[in-house]
């Protein structure tokens, strides 16, 4: 039926158009930071979220997207914002793989990553 495909689209559209006129959600950064005084990282970030192109998600027993936002805010625009559901059968694993691999220098003493969300230990 070429009604039906039509139908499609102009819904499609509809629900395109409606979503880009949005405003987008821009959250503020954590307090400990803006107490400390902390507008820039100490050391160069190996890694940002500011582009997420060829980010994968692999999952087993679960379910996951990771995705750009500003919902939490750092020292860049955006953070990676992963959102997970345990699938309720087996053990659930969630891997979040760049593009390419991150290089990281052989003389370093830290990593670090700031998490925002459920930190559950088992």
């Amino acid at each position: 039926m070429k009604d039906s495909g039509l139908l499609t689209f102009i819904m499609c559209l509809a629900v395109g158009l409606s979503a880009f006129g949005q405003e987008e959600k821009v959250g503020v950064r954590p307090y400990e930071m803006d107490w400390a005084g902390r507008t820039k990282d100490d050391w160069p970030a190996l890694v940002d979220f500011e582009n997420l192109d060829g980010w994968t998600v692999e999952t087993e027993n679960a379910v996951a997207a990771f995705e750009r936002t500003r919902e939490q805010q750092l020292f860049g625009k955006y953070v990676g914002k992963l959102t997970y559901r345990y699938e309720g059968k087996g053990v659930p694993k969630v891997i979040v793989r760049p593009p390419k691999p991150i290089p990281v220098p052989t003389d370093f003493d830290m990593v670090g990553c700031w998490i925002y969300g459920n930190n559950l230990h088992g």
